[in-house]
C-alpha cells in the first residue's frame, strides 16, 4: 500500500511538475508573442511618423513640387562648374512667396562659397529658374539652357565642366 502511495505522490509530483512547464511555456510564448506584436507597432508608429514628418516637409517647403523637382540638379551643374570666387545672382519668381524664398535660400547654401552681392553691380552669372518674362541682359550670354524658363546666363565666357 506504502508503495501504492508513493507511486501516486510522485505521479502527482511529476503531474504538477508537467502543468507548472507547460504553464510556464505557454506564459513564455504568449509574452514573447505579445513583445513582438508591440515592437512590430511600433516599428509601423515609426514608419508612419517618418513618412508623414517628410511628406508634411515636402509640403511645407516645396521640395518635390513637380515645378521644382529639378533645381537641385541644376544646382549641382552651377556648383560643378562656376569659379568659387565668382558672384552669382539667383532670379526666381516672387510668389508664392514661401515656396521661392526657401528654394532662394537653399540655393544660397548649396552654392556658399560663391559671391551673391547686393544684386546692384553685375555678376558674374546668373541663374534664372521659373521666371517666364526676364530680359536677358545686353552685357549676359546663355550658358547653358535646362528648360525652356530654367537657364544660366554669364558675363563672360561659360566655363566648362569641372571646377
Amino acid at each position: 500500500m506504502r508503495d501504492v502511495l508513493k507511486k501516486i505522490k510522485i505521479s502527482i509530483f511529476r503531474f504538477r511538475f508537467g502543468i507548472f512547464h507547460l504553464l510556464l511555456t505557454i506564459s513564455i510564448f504568449v509574452s514573447s508573442s505579445y513583445m513582438l506584436r508591440a515592437k512590430n507597432e511600433e516599428a509601423r508608429y515609426l514608419r508612419y511618423a517618418a513618412r508623414s514628418l517628410l511628406a508634411e516637409l515636402h509640403s511645407i517647403n516645396a521640395a518635390c513640387d513637380q515645378s521644382t523637382q529639378d533645381y537641385y540638379r541644376i544646382l549641382r551643374y552651377c556648383d560643378d562648374i562656376l569659379p568659387q570666387g565668382a558672384s552669382l545672382q539667383l532670379i526666381l519668381p516672387k510668389m508664392p512667396v514661401h515656396k521661392y524664398q526657401f528654394l532662394r535660400e537653399k540655393g544660397r547654401y548649396f552654392l556658399y562659397p560663391r559671391n551673391y552681392g547686393n544684386n546692384e553691380q553685375e555678376a558674374d552669372f546668373i541663374l534664372v529658374y521659373l521666371l517666364e518674362d526676364f530680359r536677358i541682359p545686353d552685357t549676359y550670354r546663355v550658358c547653358k539652357v535646362f528648360a525652356e524658363n530654367k537657364y544660366l546666363l554669364a558675363r563672360h565666357d561659360c566655363p566648362s565642366q569641372g571646377k
